[in-house]
């Protein structure tokens, strides 16, 4: 199953996430050291060595997707609302920040 890694900011803080091009549904949100330990729990520790070229990706762009633009692109046809309803990024992302618990701006 393909898993892409997306990266947003909010409020000066770096999440990333694992998204599956299949299930459409992403992993938590989590900070960088907190990504890294679920990554290499996640995926082993063979996929452990590609992990930097990957968040270097992530980095740049907002996906490690070498096809992909960006997080908005990366994140098209998700299935991640209720119902499986498409949700826009800045949805997606604000779904992700309440289910870590942080603050969500009002909107």
């Amino acid at each position: 199953m393909p898993v892409l890694i997306g990266k947003f900011s909010h409020h000066g803080t770096n999440y990333y996430f694992d998204y599956s091009t299949e299930s459409k549904e992403p992993s938590a949100a989590m900070n960088l050291a907190e990504y890294r330990e679920y990554y290499r729990k996640t995926h082993g520790r063979l996929a452990f060595d590609k992990l930097a070229e990957r968040l270097e990706r992530a980095d740049a762009k907002g996906t490690s997707g070498r096809m992909r633009r960006d997080l908005d692109d990366m994140l098209k046809g998700n299935r991640a609302g209720e119902g499986q309803r498409e949700l826009s990024t800045s949805e997606l992302i604000d779904l992700l920040l309440v289910r870590r618990g942080a603050a969500v701006p009002a909107t």
